[in-house]
């Protein structure tokens, strides 16, 4: 996910392009076998995303191979014409920490995940922040601020 500039002093090295975060990365990566670590899918691959049997599921473009979106469970193997996509799009992954704390590199609290299911990770923290700022705007205070 996209770090803003004044977060980050919090990663190692104070950068997100600094030789420690790059080490930490790549050894998330190589742990994950540069798969997303919830569902499979292979970093930097073309994927097909829809539904299969009635499950959410994507498509490894040039293999035909399907998989279920949320276990990573290979379903099928078939064209894409008969897949059924919705969406079609370039996998990256990105390293997240799951307790959202910057600072807490530890590998027990990262995972590698892809866009997907980096975003589902972050929802509610995300939402509780847009509640936040808006909050803020508004010029009231809340206790949740203060806790």
């Amino acid at each position: 996910m996209p770090i803003r500039a004044e977060r980050a002093h919090l990663y190692p090295g104070g950068s997100i392009k600094s030789p420690e975060w790059r080490a930490i990365r790549e050894r998330i990566g190589c742990r994950s076998g540069w798969k997303c670590e919830t569902c499979g899918a292979p970093h930097m691959t073309i994927v097909a995303r829809g539904s299969f049997s009635g499950r959410d599921a994507y498509m490894i473009v040039d293999t035909g191979e399907v998989f279920d979106a949320e276990t990573g469970l290979k379903m099928a193997t078939m064209k894409l014409s008969a897949f059924g996509a919705y969406r079609v799009l370039k996998i990256i992954l990105t390293v997240a920490h799951l307790n959202h704390d910057e600072t807490d590199s530890r590998d027990a609290n990262l995972a590698h995940l892809c866009q997907r299911h980096h975003l589902r990770l972050d929802a509610k923290h995300h939402a509780r922040n847009a509640a936040r700022t808006r909050r803020n705007r508004g010029g009231q205070l809340d206790m949740e601020d203060f806790l």
